[in-house]
């Protein structure tokens, strides 16, 4: 029997032009008989339109997983050089780390060089139980 894989959509609010969000807790690995999971990918579907984002007043997401036993570990991270439009899906690419174990927790992080303004969106994680 295969792993079935599993989506999970956190929304992230819209911030001001400018603004930043730092280390906020949005998905948690609970402790159950699976031992964790395989991260297959994170993504980013919009649910507006952004304002300002150029080559030099970029936009960026990040996920990290803080409570490793040693550093914190960023996960992946999408820049945005150029505006987004309702609806679009960004695939955050390769991540660093897959296997993540039961306990732990993601968080997500946004900087915004004034006057980029990204809208709010959905914070997508696809995964397969262990």
């Amino acid at each position: 029997m295969g792993l079935i894989p599993h989506t999970h959509q956190i929304v992230v609010e819209q911030l001001g032009a400018g603004s930043s969000l730092s280390d906020r807790p949005v998905f948690y690995v609970p402790f159950t008989d699976t031992n964790g999971l395989w991260l297959n990918s994170i993504g980013v579907l919009t649910q507006g339109s952004s304002s300002g984002i150029d080559s030099t007043h970029k936009a960026t997401i990040s996920v990290k997983l803080p409570n490793p036993p040693d550093e914190p570990v960023l996960i992946a991270s999408k820049e945005f050089s150029t505006n987004v439009s309702l609806g679009d899906f960004f695939d955050f690419g390769a991540l660093e780390l897959n296997d993540i174990p039961s306990g732990f927790y993601f968080t997500v992080n946004i900087s915004q060089v004034n006057p980029a303004q990204l809208p709010a969106f959905l914070l997508v994680f696809d995964y397969s139980p262990k």
